[in-house]
């Protein structure tokens, strides 16, 4: 059993996202204990296009009943097809996006990548980082949430 505390970012942009995002909350709860909840944030897309805003949110599970991260992000992508998502598609609305964004001081550069790999060019899931863990270390860049969110605003991004 992996007891690391998990950073997971739920978002969605079709239908009831309040809905999908909540389904989500309650799958992955039973999947580990859910920690923490950062508020909803509603955003524009990132990275595609699409005129449909996103609901985003950043969760924290500690204890997940699996003894590695790839099983826990299997179950995940059977949540996200159940509900209706195909990650085949690639389209750029979705009724739910569930991510892995930090498994503990976890470092993978295999399917899950850990640190999520884009996770510190993202305003919105460092805003939700620093909500409800701001000194948080990112093991690879060693800066808390609280910096890398920093950086990016001085950056212009």
């Amino acid at each position: 059993m992996d007891n690391r505390l998990f950073f997971i970012g739920l978002g969605s942009n079709l239908g009831d996202r309040n809905k999908n995002l909540e389904l989500a909350r309650q799958y992955i709860a039973g999947v580990g204990g859910l920690k923490q909840e950062s508020s909803l944030i509603e955003t524009e897309p990132w990275g595609v296009k699409t005129e449909n805003l996103f609901l985003n949110q950043v969760i924290t599970v500690e204890g997940v009943r699996f003894n590695n991260v790839e099983k826990f992000l299997r179950k995940i992508l059977d949540f996200e097809k159940k509900i209706g998502r195909d990650r085949q598609l690639r389209a750029p609305d979705r009724i739910i996006d569930i991510d892995i964004l930090y498994c503990g001081d976890m470092v993978s550069s295999r399917d899950p990548i850990i640190p999520h790999p884009r996770l510190h060019k993202r305003k919105f899931v460092l805003t939700s980082l620093v909500e409800i863990a701001p000194d948080f270390v990112h093991p690879v860049f060693g800066e808390t949430q609280e910096a890398l969110l920093a950086k990016l605003k001085n950056t212009g991004s």
